[in-house]
């Protein structure tokens, strides 16, 4: 899963999301933010963008354990 440091965002957003999607333990971290849950739900590339750069601690998100 590739991001862009800088800002947050994901290199490739529906691959990026179903990666997110796909792994239990990175989506306990996401429910607990209803409005990324409801952005990764969408097909909506750009409220993905938007919700993952505002994410509080992307570093949280993107190294959930496994």
């Amino acid at each position: 899963m590739a991001f862009n440091e800088e800002d947050g965002t994901a290199v490739d957003p529906i691959a990026f999301r179903d990666a997110l999607i796909a792994d239990p333990d990175k989506m306990k971290v996401i429910e607990e933010d209803k409005e990324l849950c409801a952005a990764l739900l969408s097909d909506d590339t750009a409220r993905i963008q938007v919700r993952l750069g505002a994410f509080p601690n992307p570093d949280t998100l993107f190294t959930a354990p496994v």
